[in-house]
């Protein structure tokens, strides 16, 4: 570990030496982005184990870091701390131009002020930085990483040297209120709290409660506060805590369920958390969490069922974390146990889809959402209409449409106006298409209509009383859409689909299999079952 270091600072009155804590320690880079959002972008809430640092090179966002709130201007960054929970959205009126570099730190200075405001030349560095490592990451260039680590540990310690701004966290009295419902829900952790019990002890209505969370959390209070329970739960099960003990001590009765919902929301259970005697095996438990939680993920089960079982967690933490989703949904036979399980839980009472928006891949062109086959029927039969969505919030193109480029272009602004996807749902044929974006010469970026591929027909005619009637065109959604949502949950069933996932995902990006063109998503998850 690097030792605590002095920094000369120059004033009116000569070199004088400044103490700063620590050295930045960058252990390992996470990912590097950088985007242009559009007004009215709003990023839903999330916690992770390592640094984040936010840099505005142009307009203004507003940001949530812990139980504060800021709006960060041009020029402007903030650092967010490991385990802190925060979401970003656009401000002003504007369409503000972002960098996010995240990485795993073993130490990192202190500073007076969460903003920092780095001088001109300091802003360019860092975009220089944040390209060099986006290219080491994608290219597993271990030189170039380790060359941007110590640039990026110099620039940090220059910047942090000089301390913060003098910007505050809002004075909004809805800021201010999220934060008193923060600190409150920190200390009734251990108590069992629904959402009409903390609108009550924060003296305020259901509704009011609903849009500051919505507003500063992306999410609903009773999901902040679940994941608020399971994050401590981590702590608790480390420092040896049985996992009946952990339960009870946050409230739950059933030791079963808290350990379903430690899993749908951590995508671990907990009893691989237990501590052990083993220093050093404990350790190994730790890189392994962070590992599974934040790379391409790949989850191989024995059975089908646990393949429907397994993909319906992560679709169900999605909903309670975030009970306004956007899901991507998918149809085909591979997606109906996903759909069942996910019944069977609302039956009981687990999740609630009321507010849930639901957008579907693609359609068959020429049939009519009342023909059996078509997807509009699929999803209301196998889904819809035993859960409690709105029709109004389900979306399926219209292959009916009289103009149906109109129809694609109308699908890509509802998807934008909905602020893109949260989880997106997909299967894989066994040529490599996703959605019926089939191979081809390039990629297609928005939503179109695609003459399907002989392969595609033959696959599918076995939902139909013969080759002859399965349509021949389809509209699907494009490349954009599918890459830009914020997660995606990826599944394969039967033998026959493990050498296009082997090609799909561990081999070169080509539109020729159009499913690899997924490697280069930052949030994957892969469920496979041989069965």
């Amino acid at each position: 570990m690097k030792t605590d270091i002095y920094l000369g600072q120059q004033n009116n009155r000569g070199v004088k030496d400044a103490v700063l804590a620590r050295c930045p320690d960058i252990l390992a880079f996470h990912t590097s982005f950088n985007r242009l959002f559009r007004r009215h972008y709003e990023f839903s809430g999330e916690m992770h184990p390592f640094y984040e640092l936010v840099y505005v090179v142009n307009g203004s966002v507003g940001i949530t870091a812990g139980d504060e709130v800021y709006t960060l201007n041009a020029g402007e960054m903030l650092l967010h701390t490991p385990d802190e929970f925060h979401r970003i959205w656009s401000e002003c009126d504007t369409e503000p131009h972002v960098l996010n570099l995240s990485f795993y730190a073993g130490s990192m200075p202190t500073s007076n002020g969460r903003v920092m405001r780095p001088q001109a030349g300091e802003g360019r560095q860092l975009l220089e930085i944040c390209e060099q490592v986006r290219l080491g990451l994608q290219n597993e260039d271990r030189a170039i990483l380790n060359e941007q680590r110590i640039k990026l540990e110099i620039w940090l310690l220059r910047v942090m040297g000089r301390g913060g701004t003098d910007v505050q966290p809002s004075d909004a009295s809805s800021a201010l209120r999220y934060a008193e419902i923060v600190t409150l829900l920190r200390e009734h952790l251990r108590e069992p709290l629904t959402a009409q019990d903390v609108a009550r002890m924060s003296n305020m209505s259901l509704s009011n409660l609903k849009k500051i969370f919505t507003r500063y959390a992306g999410m609903g209070v009773i999901g902040y506060f679940t994941e608020m329970k399971m994050r401590h739960a981590i702590i608790l099960l480390r420092n040896g805590m049985r996992v009946g003990e952990t339960a009870a001590a946050l409230g739950y009765t059933d030791q079963n369920y808290f350990s379903t919902v430690f899993h749908r929301v951590m995508g671990i259970s907990p009893g691989s958390l237990k501590n052990t005697a083993d220093e050093e095996d404990r350790n190994k438990n730790q890189k392994k969490y962070v590992k599974d939680r934040n790379t391409m993920k790949f989850i191989t089960v024995d059975s089908y069922e646990k393949l429907s079982r397994q993909a319906a967690n992560i679709i169900s933490a999605q909903v309670i974390m975030k009970p306004n989703s956007v899901l991507g949904l998918a149809t085909g036979s591979s997606p109906i146990g996903i759909y069942r399980q996910l019944i069977d839980w609302y039956n009981k009472g687990d999740i609630d889809f009321s507010e849930v928006v639901s957008i579907n891949l693609d359609e068959y062109v020429g049939l009519t959402e009342d023909n059996d086959q078509s997807y509009r029927y699929f999803m209301q039969d196998n889904f819809f209409d035993h859960i409690n969505i709105r029709r109004e919030n389900t979306f399926v193109p219209n292959g009916c449409a009289t103009d149906l480029d109109r129809e694609c272009t109308e699908y890509d602004a509802r998807i934008e106006r909905f602020g893109g996807i949260d989880l997106q749902l997909l299967g894989i044929g066994l040529d490599g298409h996703i959605g019926f974006n089939e191979p081809s010469d390039v990629f297609v970026k928005n939503t179109h209509v695609v003459d399907l591929h002989e392969s595609t027909i033959k696959a599918n005619s076995r939902f139909f009383a013969s080759e002859d009637e399965v349509p021949r065109q389809a509209i699907t959604m494009g490349m954009v859409s599918i890459m830009q949502a914020k997660k995606i949950l990826l599944i394969a069933n039967g033998k026959a689909k493990k050498e296009i996932l082997e090609k799909a995902f561990f081999g070169p990006i080509t539109p020729a299999i159009p499913a690899s063109i997924l490697q280069l998503h930052p949030d994957i998850t892969v469920v496979f079952s041989e069965e």
